[in-house]
């Protein structure tokens, strides 16, 4: 997966996040405690676009997410279910701050996005 292809993934699926969620989107922003209610309802949706991706090394190549929480490399039982939670959450990371640039006007909004 090349770069343009992640934002371009992250940006669709901010979208479509947006058109489900705007309003708990923006009682979280205003309230940080609702936050882990937002990261659950888009990690939710994550998961079939995570399945799509062929490398999810990538993912964590081009997130935003520097340093994914330690937890995911020590509590997986493998490898690859270390990265592919690492993944999920970086790429919840990154769907969640350009969901919050959309709702904001800093980025345009997506208009007929169809879910994958």
């Amino acid at each position: 997966m090349e770069r343009k292809d992640y934002l371009a993934l992250v940006h669709r699926e901010a979208c479509i996040f947006l058109d489900a969620h705007e309003a708990e989107l923006a009682a979280a922003a205003a309230d940080p405690e609702r936050r882990p209610e937002i990261d659950d309802a888009i990690q939710e949706q994550l998961k079939g676009a995570l399945a799509d991706i062929d490398c999810p090394e990538d993912v964590l190549k081009w997130s935003g997410l520097r340093e994914p929480d330690p937890a995911f490399w020590r509590e997986a039982d493998t490898w690859p279910q270390a990265v592919i939670g690492a993944a999920l959450a970086a790429l919840a990371c990154d769907v969640r701050t350009c969901a919050l640039l959309v709702a904001e006007g800093k980025l345009p909004r997506l208009r007929n996005v169809q879910v994958k």
